[in-house]
């Protein structure tokens, strides 16, 4: 668990939501491992069993993987230029901004506060950074002084997409309100969508195609364990 949960620490903000997700699921599993090991002796020798098992399963895949079976790179171009639609980058920003949450009942109306910020920052009174290193109520990019680094679209809520995507590079926007808050953004880069190179996806579509070799082949091995099988039905027990 404590190694599951160190590879996804070390993920940065950039990875891919897959690569998230399976980091977390991966943690979930080593969690619940240890777990059903503390529930009993019964309970570890049936978890120990499933790793034999589990070890003998890997170890037959990788005896096909020897054999020719395993996608490699030629499998994976091809796959690529066929569905290279699918893995387009969207276009994104690199943004800052001073929040002021929208959420706090004592504060039902923040106008006045953000105009305030809006004028030092115009009048040169403060740098963005600094303002927002102070005033900010968003804790993640406060502490980056108000750094919100590359977004896509999905990656924030809609409303305030509508307002960044649309700000010019380097021009401080004018205060502006969404269901979160209030807001001050500046957009320092803008990149436009793209479909990326092989070289930046070859290790997430060499992964895909592993994978679903994996599901393949374990597929024709229940297969040929059942064919294999010899199950013989005690017709009076059946009866009674």
């Amino acid at each position: 668990a404590w190694a599951a949960q160190a590879r996804l620490t070390q993920l940065t903000e950039g990875a891919r939501p897959q690569e998230v997700a399976a980091a977390r699921a991966e943690v979930a599993a080593a969690q619940a491992a240890q777990q059903r090991l503390s529930s009993g002796p019964q309970e570890a020798e049936r978890i120990t069993a499933e790793v034999v098992q589990g070890s003998a399963i890997e170890s037959w895949l990788q005896q096909q993987a020897l054999h020719g079976g395993l996608p490699g790179e030629d499998a994976a171009r091809a796959w690529f230029e066929t569905h290279k639609e699918q893995l387009r980058i969207p276009e994104r920003v690199r943004v800052s901004h001073v929040f002021l949450s929208g959420h706090d009942r004592t504060k039902p109306d923040r106008t006045a506060e953000v105009t305030e910020l809006h004028r030092k920052l115009v009048a040169g009174e403060a740098a963005l950074a600094q303002l927002a290193a102070k005033a900010s109520e968003d804790e993640r990019s406060r502490k980056r002084g108000g750094e919100l680094g590359w977004i896509s679209r999905e990656r924030v809520p809609e409303d305030l997409a509508q307002r960044v995507f649309s700000l010019p590079v380097a021009q401080l926007s004018a205060p502006f309100q969404t269901r979160l808050g209030w807001h001050i953004a500046i957009v320092h880069e803008k990149r436009p969508s793209r479909l990326p190179d092989f070289s930046e996806v070859r290790a997430e579509v060499m992964a895909m195609l592993d994978q679903h070799w994996r599901e393949s082949a374990l597929k024709r091995l229940k297969q040929e364990l059942r064919e294999k099988a010899h199950i013989t039905l005690n017709e009076a027990a059946l009866r009674m």
